[in-house]
């Protein structure tokens, strides 16, 4: 069993890449950090969400991470740059993945995102309008 440092606050979701050699995890203190299975090494800090990050999930290929956030909003980052067993230090990210695009929705957290086996973005929301 390994064990994986870096994260400033409780996890809340974990996702493996398709290539089983990412690991995706996100904190409360609103940051994903990708970690190469391998060698246990973080790889990059993904920052830009301005709220928990709840759902992760990654693309068939591994090259695109979504994420989905209380904040309302669904960042898409750019993973295929990212490569295996590269040395670095443990815990400071070799590499930052640059967000692709980011969906806003109005005042609507989201609770989740997958990717369709086709590669299709689906994101997962809810709100309690008041009465």
């Amino acid at each position: 069993m390994r064990q994986y440092r870096g994260h400033t606050a409780g996890v809340n979701c974990v996702k493996v890449a398709p290539n089983d050699n990412w690991i995706a995890s996100a904190d409360g203190d609103n940051n994903i950090l990708i970690w190469d299975l391998r060698k246990a090494d973080n790889k990059a800090h993904l920052q830009g969400h301005t709220a928990k990050v709840t759902g992760l999930s990654f693309c068939s290929n591994g090259k695109l991470l979504a994420s989905g956030s209380l904040d309302g909003s669904i960042r898409l980052w750019d993973t295929g740059a990212l490569r295996v067993g590269k040395p670095g230090n443990r815990y400071v990210p070799t590499r930052t993945c640059r967000v692709l695009t980011s969906f806003l929705t109005k005042n609507t957290p989201v609770f989740d995102v997958k990717f369709s086996p086709f590669n299709l973005l689906v994101g997962f929301g809810a709100y309690d309008r008041p009465h």
